[in-house]
């Protein structure tokens, strides 16, 4: 059956009273009423008899009304006049109302094929379906990304938490993420499925919105089946989530990696403009009456114009002095020296631990 204004067709819309494109009624609809009329009784026949006290009111008004209407002005007249026009007025206009319904937000149960026929979305294979084909991974690509997520894997499953810095030093593709197919497939239909319902009279337009919500999940699918990639789709957009992932999850283990060498501390109480991190080294004495100790310094991000050093001096965990040392500069991921000196007789043994780094 076709829309006799449009010719759409209207084969499976559940007896639809309207043609989902022009809002027309529909051939059968219409067919129903005119079949429907020939049997109706006469209003008169459905409504009751008025009572007794009913038929006696009726010479009172009228002789009310043969009184009253000689005395009103003419204003009131015409007042008199347009109320008795505006009654059955709107009676008509709610039976129009009717035939020309608009859908809108208190529509609930309203259905995606009500709305948008099978031939409209055919209708977009040639415009739309070139676009998601070119949104799918082909067979080189699938097996470029199944075979960096398995690197991926692997470089955070190590147990060295360094590597994963390493390995993005030398696999600069590690940092991109590839395109989300679904986020891509789906904003593409549902701009379509927004021109199409702002294209049917009978949705209101602010219904639009709300309705392509609704829907964007039902002609997405409906969409990706005319163009028959429903198989690509599903291997795709699987791929490219299970690519992001695993992508998040290294970028994540390259920024929480120690920024600095195996063996070194973090001073993380440092002041000054950058975090420093040391190790302990034996570097030999260069004075034969004093005691010493040698560390070797880094920097994250460098320390342009100065790196001041404390040591407190103990013996048996009592401090009984300090001292300290200074670089002139250090630059980010440089290696320096720092030597501490203590000038003391007859202590015997005695330690040394940082109490201050100071980064500017």
């Amino acid at each position: 059956m076709f829309c006799t204004n449009c010719g759409h067709d209207l084969t499976g819309l559940d007896k639809a009273r309207f043609c989902n494109a022009c809002g027309n009624p529909s051939p059968e609809a219409v067919l129903d009423e005119q079949v429907a009329s020939k049997s109706r009784k006469p209003l008169g026949a459905y409504l009751p008899k008025p009572s007794k006290h009913a038929r006696g009111l009726l010479p009172i008004l009228k002789k009310t009304l043969v009184q009253y209407i000689p005395k009103l002005t003419k204003k009131q007249l015409r007042a008199a006049i347009a109320s008795a026009i505006a009654i059955p007025a709107l009676v008509v206009g709610g039976l129009i109302a009717i035939d020309t319904y608009r859908i809108d937000e208190s529509d609930k149960n309203v259905k995606l094929s009500e709305l948008i026929s099978s031939q409209q979305i055919s209708g977009l294979k040639k415009v739309v379906c070139p676009k998601l084909e070119r949104a799918m991974f082909d067979s080189d690509d699938q097996a470029i990304y199944s075979k960096r997520i398995k690197s991926f894997q692997k470089a955070i499953s190590r147990a060295d938490k360094r590597y994963p810095p390493i390995f993005a030093r030398k696999n600069a593709w590690t940092s991109e993420a590839i395109p989300d197919v679904a986020k891509t497939v789906r904003d593409s239909a549902t701009s379509q499925l927004k021109a199409l319902l702002s294209e049917n009279p009978r949705i209101d337009s602010n219904t639009v919105a709300p309705l392509s919500f609704k829907f964007s999940r039902e002609f997405t699918y409906n969409l990706v089946g005319e163009c028959g990639l429903r198989y690509a789709y599903s291997i795709s957009s699987r791929l490219a989530s299970t690519y992001n992932s695993a992508q998040s999850r290294f970028q994540s283990a390259v920024d929480d990696a120690p920024w600095y060498p195996a063996g070194y501390s973090e001073a993380t109480w440092a002041s000054g403009t950058d975090i420093i991190a040391y190790k302990w080294v034996d570097r030999g004495y260069d004075c034969n009456s004093c005691y010493q100790w040698d560390i070797n310094v880094i920097s994250k991000q460098g320390c342009s114009s100065s790196l001041y050093a404390k040591v407190n001096v103990e013996k048996n965990g009592v401090a009984i002095g300090w001292t300290n040392d200074s670089l002139g500069s250090l630059y980010a991921g440089q290696v320096g020296q720092m030597r501490f000196k203590y000038y003391g007789d007859g202590y015997g043994t005695l330690t040394a631990s940082i109490q201050e780094f100071s980064c500017n």
